[in-house]
């Protein structure tokens, strides 16, 4: 049978749950990763252009305007940045931001094709960066996603110093504010030269891309 994100009951289920006051739960993003990952159309710079149904645009669409409407909370944790995430925050923040590292891995065009939605999604990877190590630590593998597409041509002319110039200030906020010896961020040592060890890869990888 056909794929369930092609299926328009499937997909306005999905699509009403990630509206409603379940929309963050962990069992709807799980789903909502499932769907990325698996789709007719995910890995579409590699595996050659692929038709996105309306049923999974609707979804597509529904993911990001969930971003958008996340927005303003996550610039303002940015703005004044605390040192724990309460339970309520971190769990929902690091949830989304496993979905914005997903979208980007499956749907890398996502960043180009439609302005308007790149602008959410980019400014979304921005506050993740900034707002805790929890939740940067789920969009850090941009990087090597970007890195990967550039080396393979997967990218149009023109996107990739955009992406840099828009991305690159506040990935390196992050290494700067939450990788310090004297971090007051880290649960404990062990966590922080995980971290930096993860943020010296990321260096590597935008070296590699700006070059």
């Amino acid at each position: 049978g056909l794929p369930l994100p092609m299926h328009d009951g499937f997909a306005t289920r999905l699509v009403d749950l990630l509206q409603g006051p379940a929309g963050s739960s962990e069992v709807v993003l799980d789903v909502v990763l499932e769907v990325l990952r698996s789709s007719p159309g995910a890995f579409a710079i590699y595996e050659g252009c692929q038709t996105v149904t309306p049923s999974l645009s609707r979804i597509l669409t529904a993911i990001t305007t969930s971003m958008q409407a996340l927005l303003p909370r996550i610039q303002e944790m940015t703005a004044h940045p605390a040192t724990s995430l309460d339970d309520s925050d971190g769990q929902r923040l690091s949830r989304w931001a496993r979905v914005a590292g997903t979208l980007i891995e499956s749907f890398t065009q996502i960043l180009w094709v439609e302005v308007a939605v790149a602008e959410v999604v980019i400014a979304f990877l921005g506050a993740c960066f900034v707002v805790h190590p929890h939740v940067a630590q789920s969009v850090f593998e941009l990087w090597a996603i970007l890195k990967d597409a550039n080396r393979d041509s997967k990218l149009p002319a023109g996107v990739l110093p955009g992406l840099l110039q828009r991305l690159a200030p506040p990935c390196i906020t992050s290494f700067v504010r939450f990788g310090r010896h004297d971090s007051p961020y880290a649960d404990d040592h062990a966590d922080l030269m995980q971290l930096r060890s993860a943020q010296e890869d990321i260096l590597v990888d935008m070296y590699c891309i700006a070059a």
